[in-house]
């Protein structure tokens, strides 16, 4: 819940929280961390557990400029006539209800006012004061607690007291906005309420609430909230002090079907809004339409796959009987208008949002030009057909043995489930790569911010269980938390399945990500063990443990003293992975420390990994941050280079350096193929016309560019290069199309800036 109290104001920022789990607060991170977020203040409130969330990211989150306010709230409920607000400013008032599961034979389970949990909280206090000092600094002191190693910031945090894991307790949010007052208009425009100005009519305080019941167990401590405080009864009844506006109801499985909850929704007054959410109602849809997604989609099937959605719910909301006359299922776009009240509505009106394209028109002369193009990749496309009459040959002859080897090679899958090298966007999500190899496994390289999502929308929610059960290894390249932000709900996701994996799970990072998800797992139960002695569990192996050299500067710690990050352990595991995936090598890359002395850990270490395969492919994974003698020397020869250069920086028609380094270091190391997977998320496709320079130029390795849900193998990844030319022509076909719609929404939008509610009641009227 982040509510937007001012259109003017854009220094604050707050945040409630209604339970402290990855659910719920996964995106936390990467929101806070985002720079085009401009605020000088924020504040995130939320139940038990908070503070221990937000210092566990205290190696990849950093703000200088801001000031964070950390606030938790009690899990004893307030049954005076005046509770004290958890939260309180100018634009609204909020107080916390805390909901709790009751389990057979448990009567109290959280219990937290104690000295220990007190001096923790104080602890955990001062990490997040040094995430976020709130002043600007150009130079740092080597006793910094960000570059001292000595400092107990990098110690692990102490573990939370009586925190239930399997049902964490919830805390619902009751808002109030002051009284406003309505301003005459005899023009006839719509009304604009504010606390200046001529009072021409007093309205009432205008309250929302927000229901957070994840399963049946929260009800009873709910209905006994409302029933026995004073304060919270009164907006049940009509009262005239207060208007209750909305009520989102975020309900588990299981809890609209609760005859008890429904009457508890029908005792509120009845012009009050239930904006409903549950997963056996709610439609799954896509939130922002990428028309170049499904254009890609309708050039290539195979190798742009069609996101999976699911748009008719799996039950009806018509076989929920009681439900309140004004309810509103949870969807996209939905806004819930305060001061002055209307029903629930889109944004923007009607007429705007249908004429928004579906799809780019694919033109004759677009495909004809890509029929031309094909010509220009005859050198990969023989090799690629000598190969097929290999396979033909010995297919039923004497060498089956090559023939497996050989159709392995080319069948071991790449799927680029996120391509953005700046920051999730409309078109990119955060950086991470699926490596599925025949009849081995997986390796996902690379777990962003959102990366379950993007699994569930390209394999489908019935499929996308098997591929976490095949999932093997986890690499984590960068501490950069656009890098490993989804990898803590992945692991969640994988310790409920059922049935369970039959094999454990290696990551690969540094030690700094481990012990962030370590603390987590205080949190949420992730699956990690201590050892690597386990059958289905999550082991934590050290990437600077299996360096392909380990230089003096980068070796691994000796003082750690956890079982969990011994380097010999690690270098064990190593052999666990070759085995699980039959490769030949595992090893990882070192980076240069070019930011030795900045303040963020995350800007100071990046890896890369190499592998290769027992049936002769061999694949590399780098960073911009790897020296080109360590990437050369270790991918001699490779046959796919995966780079984390992003062609959309510097000059227009240039090469920045990043990518002439890594052209360079690919054709030194004899590399085939050149992927690069990192690109900007304001771009749909590549600035930089990488084939026309190929083909006057002659280069090699083959140059390829990834988007979002690409599904190409090793031997079709020549594909990759083939439509790019084809889709920036169809490109700048639809661009004249494009410049139309955005003249006209310039036209629109200052409109529905300056008088938001009278164009949104005209939506909700249309």
């Amino acid at each position: 819940m982040a509510p937007r109290t001012s259109y003017a104001d854009k220094t604050r920022f707050n945040l409630f929280l209604t339970q402290a789990s990855l659910k719920r607060a996964a995106g936390l991170g990467g929101l806070i961390n985002d720079s085009a977020t401009k605020f000088e203040k924020f504040t995130v409130v939320g139940p038990p557990g908070t503070f221990h969330y937000m210092a566990a990211m205290r190696f990849h989150l950093y703000r200088n400029d801001v000031h964070a306010n950390v606030v938790e709230t009690k899990l004893i409920p307030n049954k005076t006539e005046r509770p004290a607000p958890c939260f309180q400013d100018d634009n609204m008032t909020v107080w916390s209800i805390p909901i709790l599961p009751v389990s057979p034979g448990r009567a109290k389970v959280f219990q937290r006012n104690s000295e220990d949990s007190y001096k923790n909280r104080i602890l955990k206090r001062r990490r997040i004061d040094v995430m976020f000092p709130g002043k600007l600094q150009t130079s740092w002191l080597p006793d910094h607690p960000f570059l001292n190693k000595d400092h107990s910031f990098h110690r692990q945090l102490p573990p939370l007291q009586s925190f239930s894991v399997e049902s964490p307790p919830t805390i619902a949010y009751l808002a109030i906005h002051p009284a406003g007052v309505t301003n005459a208009n005899p023009e006839g425009s719509s009304p604009v309420a504010s606390t200046l100005g001529n009072i021409q009519a007093e309205n009432p305080r205008t309250a929302v609430l927000i229901l957070d019941v994840p399963s049946p167990s929260y009800i009873p401590s709910l209905l006994k909230t409302f029933s026995s405080s004073p304060f919270f009864s009164e907006f049940q009844n009509r009262s005239p002090n207060y208007t209750l506006q909305a009520i989102f109801h975020l309900c588990g499985e299981g809890v609209l079907e609760d005859e008890r909850y429904i009457e508890f929704m029908n005792k509120f007054p009845i012009d009050t809004n239930h904006i409903i959410s549950s997963p056996e109602h709610d439609r799954d849809q896509l939130t922002f339409r990428n028309v170049h997604q499904t254009t890609r989609t309708r050039l290539d099937p195979a190798v742009f796959p069609e996101q999976k959605l699911a748009p008719t719910p799996k039950k009806p909301w018509d076989e929920i009987v009681g439900l309140p006359a004004n309810f509103f299922p949870l969807e996209r776009s939905l806004a819930v208008h305060v001061h002055p009240s209307f029903h629930p509505a889109v944004y923007f009106p009607t007429s705007l949002s249908t004429e928004v394209p579906t799809h780019i028109e694919l033109r004759s002369v677009s495909l004809r030009r890509s029929r031309i193009l094909k010509f220009q990749y005859e050198r990969s496309r023989r090799e690629w057909g000598e190969r097929r009459i290999l396979l033909r040959r010995t297919k039923e002859g004497r060498r089956r043995a090559e023939y497996a080897r050989l159709r392995n090679s080319y069948d071991a899958n790449i799927i680029t489930l996120g391509t953005s090298g700046t920051g999730p966007g409309v078109y990119r999500n955060a950086p991470s790569t699926l490596v599925r190899i025949p009849g081995a496994g997986s390796v996902l390289l690379d777990c962003g911010e959102g990366t379950w999502g993007q699994l569930v929308r390209h394999f489908g929610a019935d499929g996308v269980h098997d591929v976490l059960r095949d999932l093997k290894c986890i690499f984590i390249s960068s501490m950069r938390i656009d890098h490993h932000g989804g990898l803590a709900s992945l692991l969640a996701e994988r310790q409920g399945l059922n049935p369970r994996p039959k094999h454990p799970l290696y990551v690969v990072a540094d030690y700094n990500v481990h012990l962030y998800l370590r603390e987590l797992s205080d949190l949420e139960n992730l699956g990690l063990v201590d050892d690597g002695r386990t059958q289905n569990g999550v082991i934590s192996v050290m990437d600077d443990a299996i360096y392909n050299s380990i230089p003096s500067s980068r070796a691994s710690d000796a003082d750690r003293p956890a079982v969990w990050a011994d380097p010999i352990r690690s270098w064990e595991a190593r052999k666990g992975i070759c085995n699980q995936l039959n490769m030949l090598s595992f090893e990882t890359l070192a980076s240069e420390e070019n930011s030795r002395f900045s303040p963020n850990l995350a800007d100071r270490k990046s890896s890369g990994v190499v592998f290769r395969h027992k049936d002769g492919w061999s694949l590399m994974y780098a960073g911009t941050k790897i020296p080109d003698k360590t990437l050369v020397r270790a991918g001699r020869e490779v046959t796919v280079l995966i780079h984390s250069g992003n062609p959309d920086k510097g000059e227009h028609h240039e090469l920045n350096n990043s990518v002439k380094r890594a052209l360079l270091a690919a054709r030194m190391m004899k590399a085939k193929h050149l992927l690069f997977t990192q690109l900007s998320s304001i771009r749909p496709l590549p600035r930089q016309p990488f084939v026309e320079r190929r083909r006057k130029a002659n280069l090699k390795p083959m140059v390829s560019y990834a988007f979002d849900h690409t599904d190409v193998s090793i031997g079709t990844l020549w594909k990759l290069g083939m439509y790019l030319p084809t889709l920036q022509g169809l490109m700048r076909t639809h661009r004249q199309r494009l410049v139309k719609r955005k003249e006209r929404q310039a036209k629109i939008l200052p409109e529905v800036r300056a008088e938001p509610p009278k164009l949104r009641a005209q939506a909700a009227a249309g």
